[in-house]
């Protein structure tokens, strides 16, 4: 009987391992993808995008957002802010 029991476990204690190396091979799989969509280095983004979106960002979490509906206010908001300055055309 306590044979059995710690043949249980010893199985259990492999399925359990099995279900963990799968569980990092798919995060593994994941980010190798992630890394193949987006470069580390990726020529879309420069400097002045960097700004713009920090910028950006400062005026739109100035302030807690309670849902998705302020936040796309806020984004809109900042957005038109940052346009009618002077220079900047977008």
């Amino acid at each position: 009987m306590e044979k059995r029991r710690e043949e249980k476990r010893r199985e259990e204690k492999r399925r359990e391992e099995k279900r963990r190396e799968e569980k990092r091979r798919e995060e593994k799989r994941r980010e190798e993808k992630r890394r193949e969509e987006k470069p580390a280095r990726s020529p879309d983004f420069n400097s002045v995008d960097f700004y713009l979106w920090d910028h950006l960002k400062q005026l739109v979490y100035a302030a807690g957002i309670p849902n998705a509906e302020i936040l796309h206010k806020r984004v809109m908001e900042a957005y038109e802010t940052f346009r009618h300055r002077v220079g900047v055309g977008i």
